[in-house]
């Protein structure tokens, strides 16, 4: 696949402070890319700078190879965007918001719309005033305003935040059909860490404006296979912690919630099994605690601002 979005070196200031910190990454083709980190980390004035609604300190930025300050038009029309939120006439249908967006441009059609509200799903409901809709099936008909011109780039700032679990349901399947389906590179950020990881193929993880790591979702699943979280429930918890970290060096060991809580190797379990029964301690109950996105993120930006500090 190509790579269609790249970012290099992007940096922002605004009186004087860095809110976006020498950002370097780059998005193929039907690829989704998720940009998650905690609140004032520069997700939106990264994504707004893409969109051209915030000039660059420095850096470039570039959608399909053409650099957007030297090629500004031809660039940004390349791009759907919803920024924060979709914004619409409650008073008119769906399908005459859509309409009024088409005149924007020359060359959408009645096909293209139908088709458009087709891909979003839509179709039931698309004659019903926006005042009758769910917040789910606003972000649909917003996602609907963005495709229409069949841009390249489609990119959601916080779309998931409001809906409840079936709305994310709903958006998440349209957002995977289009980038499978259409070829569509997809830019996605949300605090929902686990919907991003059913979501995603590739996450950036971004703090105080830094990138602090970009991983896909087959490196997750490699570092989760290779490590795993165990929960033993002991009748003494500080002497099998203390026995553990005696025989095994550099073993990762809590206790937290009257639990060992233990990440290590499949294979060191036998042996941390075998410890804990040699030594008299009883043990009632192991028990496997998946890695998610969620802990990876934790682990990142704790550390991260820990340095900081």
């Amino acid at each position: 696949m190509s790579i269609l979005l790249e970012l290099k070196n992007v940096t922002k200031k605004i009186n004087n402070k860095i809110i976006v910190d020498n950002l370097t990454f780059s998005i193929k083709k039907g690829e989704i890319f998720g940009f998650i980190g905690p609140n004032g980390a520069g997700k939106t004035t990264t994504i707004k700078m893409i969109c051209g609604l915030y000039s660059i300190t420095s850096g470039d930025i570039y959608i399909n190879n053409k650099n957007i300050s030297k090629n500004r038009e031809e660039s940004l029309g390349c791009i759907g965007a919803i920024v924060e939120n979709p914004e619409m006439y409650k008073y008119l249908s769906g399908k005459d918001n859509l309409k009024i967006i088409a005149r924007m441009y020359n060359n959408i059609n009645e096909n293209r719309i139908n088709e458009v509200v087709k891909l979003v799903k839509l179709e039931n409901r698309i004659n019903d005033k926006v005042k009758t809709y769910s917040l789910g099936m606003k972000q649909r008909l917003g996602v609907a305003q963005a495709l229409l011109h069949k841009p390249n780039l489609l990119i959601l700032d916080e779309p998931t935040n409001g809906l409840d679990p079936m709305g994310i349901k709903d958006l998440r399947e349209t957002l995977r059909n289009l980038a499978n389906n259409e070829n569509l590179c997809v830019v996605v950020s949300s605090h929902l860490l686990s919907e991003m990881e059913l979501m995603c193929d590739t996450f950036c993880i971004i703090n105080n404006g830094k990138i602090m790591d970009i991983r896909t979702l087959e490196n997750i699943k490699n570092k989760v296979n290779s490590k795993i979280k165990f929960s033993f429930k002991v009748d003494n918890l500080d002497k099998a912690k203390e026995v553990i970290q005696e025989n095994i060096k550099n073993i990762d060991i809590v206790i937290d919630n009257n639990k060992l809580i233990i990440s290590c190797e499949k294979h060191i379990l036998s042996i941390v099994n075998k410890l804990i029964i040699n030594n008299d301690i009883n043990l009632f109950e192991i028990s496997t605690l998946s890695n998610t996105l969620e802990d990876e993120f934790l682990e990142i930006t704790e550390s991260s601002n820990k340095q900081i500090r």
